[in-house]
């Protein structure tokens, strides 16, 4: 099992502001934005979303302290709304970037927006302004305004609206997001995809994509 406080630097007596803010300074810290190219950063990365996952929640982290006190005991029950935080959005969001970019030249524009668009339902954006951790939605806001380069200016403006939710009124935030309400479109042009087995994978790949998603917020 993981040591999840170790992995953020905190001990096991750690306040939840004392984890907050570990966690804050060290994704700022490793973000993939700052040190591109830097494999090693990325698993860090990772590594410190997951334990604030899991620390940054308290059903979770009294959870993960009683396995770590009792090897080889399972939990009885556990709470299903308790697993989603706004890490979890960012783990997401950061994926969503990241097979955008690797998705090997062919972009589908449309299958983009529903992906973002389910993922940013009400209900998730509700609970997301709610948690009140405004790093962690800030870093989900750039990884969302990377990715929408590629989408189409009315997706764009779609997603804008549910941007401006999440800026929560800061002002700053709503600055940075306006770039996603700019009529341009997207310099990348995606290519017709040809009549072979490669060509209809990738086009099927964002539909994939939101099964994965959709299943994965499945509480």
């Amino acid at each position: 099992m993981k040591d999840y406080y170790k992995i953020l630097g905190v001990a096991p007596a750690s306040s939840p502001d004392e984890i907050k803010k570990a966690y804050r300074v060290l994704a700022l810290q490793h973000h993939p934005d700052r040190n591109e190219g830097d494999s090693a950063s990325e698993e860090r990365f990772k590594e410190i979303a997951e334990s604030y996952e899991i620390l940054g929640d308290f059903t979770r982290r009294q959870d993960y302290d009683y396995l770590v006190a009792n090897p080889g005991k399972v939990l009885r029950t556990a709470d299903p709304k308790a697993k989603k935080t706004a890490a979890t959005f960012l783990i997401i969001f950061k994926d969503i970037r990241n097979r955008v970019f690797n998705a090997g030249g062919y972009i589908n524009k449309y299958a983009l927006y529903k992906v973002m668009d389910d993922v940013l339902s009400e209900e998730n954006l509700a609970f997301l302004v709610r948690t009140g951790d405004v790093c962690t939605i800030n870093l989900i806001i750039d990884e969302i305004l990377i990715a929408g380069v590629f989408l189409s200016d009315s997706s764009k403006s779609s997603i804008y609206n549910k941007l401006l939710v999440l800026a929560n009124s800061d002002p700053r935030t709503v600055e940075k997001i306006a770039v996603m309400n700019e009529k341009s479109e997207s310099p990348y042009e995606a290519p017709v995809a040809v009549n072979s087995k490669e060509g209809n994978g990738k086009a099927y790949f964002f539909i994939l994509l939101i099964v994965i998603i959709i299943l994965a917020l499945a509480f």
